[in-house]
């Protein structure tokens, strides 16, 4: 399978319209749409993003591989659209948690 039908496969399995894609992904909806035409490819940058944002590698996503994610890289799926100061916020709970032996 190729890049286009990867991420056209993993858009509809997501609910989403190319146009909402491209929007969570800074792309418009006709740049989704050439992605998954074949027509264009994304920038290393941008499939990296994407890779991330469906909890994939990019080795399925171009079709290297059929395995879709590495369970270590992606441990927690619910935090891909948490950004980094929030990531911190979390992280700094945890600790305070753990120092309560709860």
């Amino acid at each position: 399978m190729e890049f286009g039908d990867r991420l056209r496969q993993l858009r509809l399995e997501n609910d989403l319209l190319q146009k909402e894609l491209g929007k969570k992904l800074g792309v418009s909806e006709s740049a989704i749409s050439a992605y998954e035409k074949g027509i264009r490819e994304p920038k290393y940058s941008k499939l990296k993003e994407i890779a991330s944002y469906f909890c994939v590698t990019i080795d399925y996503l171009i079709g290297a591989s059929d395995i879709r994610n590495d369970s270590s890289q992606f441990l927690f799926p619910i935090l891909k659209d948490v950004n980094i100061d929030e990531l911190k916020k979390i992280y700094q709970a945890l600790e305070k948690l753990k120092k309560k032996d709860i």
